[in-house]
């Protein structure tokens, strides 16, 4: 499998910063940006964030990153 390279990581995630600029066909959404969330160690894509960017999740507190989490159904 080959190494993904992340912006930052934290508790055993990897974070990578993206940006969709247009409008998603599926959602609707237009110019999405966020943070796509990997396992560290195997680099397997477990899900995405929208709206923060991996040094706003790093800098975050232990019980706001939790929440972010759960709320994105990564955990």
């Amino acid at each position: 499998m080959k190494k993904v390279e992340f912006d930052t990581t934290r508790g055993g995630y990897g974070l990578r910063y993206f940006f969709n600029a247009g409008t998603d066909k599926v959602t609707g959404k237009t110019d999405e940006e966020g943070t796509d969330v990997y396992d560290e160690d195997t680099g397997e894509h477990i899900g995405q964030i929208d709206g923060y960017t991996p040094y706003e999740l790093e800098d975050m507190g232990e019980g706001q990153f939790q929440k972010v989490l759960e709320e994105n159904f990564i955990c």
